[in-house]
């Protein structure tokens, strides 16, 4: 870990942020509950230019920058999808900080909220095979995909039917 931020000042020492946020990107990855390391990132971000990544890694932090996180926030408008960007791998109880605590059990509440799951934890959607539950609109769609399909293929048995009749009724 120490070695890898040192590698990362080195690299902004030299300009290189692209490198830097390679190397960070994969520390969080390997050590997603450090929110120091999702700073560092956020910084790099904030270097980049890229406020969306910067709000996002900047989530947790005490000090915040509120444009970032409301570009995060745009860009990732569901309640879920935005769980499972931060990557956060456990309960809101084991982050160092209390803004940090309170920052995760928010946004998993709205998540839940959203999703109708009381049961809706950051373990769970960290899963990449969970899927959230479809909402009211997305049922319904499916509901009326599923009705013109079944309307389709009665009409092309008939069609069939009809047809078989015709062509017996030529054979006679």
């Amino acid at each position: 870990m120490e070695k890898t931020l040192l590698k990362v000042d080195a690299d902004l020492a030299e300009g290189d942020t692209a490198k830097a946020r390679q190397r960070l990107t994969s520390l969080v990855g390997a050590f997603p509950e450090r929110l120091d390391v999702r700073e560092h990132l956020a910084r790099v971000c904030r270097l980049q230019g890229d406020s969306v990544q910067a709000g996002r890694w900047s989530y947790l932090a005490e000090e915040r920058s509120e444009s970032e996180v409301s570009s995060f926030e745009r860009a990732t408008r569901n309640p879920v999808n935005r769980m499972r960007a931060l990557q956060w791998p456990s309960s809101p109880e084991q982050a160092a900080t209390a803004i940090a605590r309170e920052r995760l059990e928010a946004l998993l509440e709205l998540a839940r909220a959203q999703a109708r799951d009381g049961d809706l934890r950051y373990d769970i959607v960290a899963d990449r095979n969970w899927q959230p539950p479809g909402s009211l609109g997305d049922r319904a769609f499916e509901a009326v995909a599923i009705t013109v399909v079944a309307v389709v293929l009665l009409l092309f048995l008939i069609g069939v039917v009809n047809g078989a009749v015709t062509v017996f009724s030529w054979l006679r």
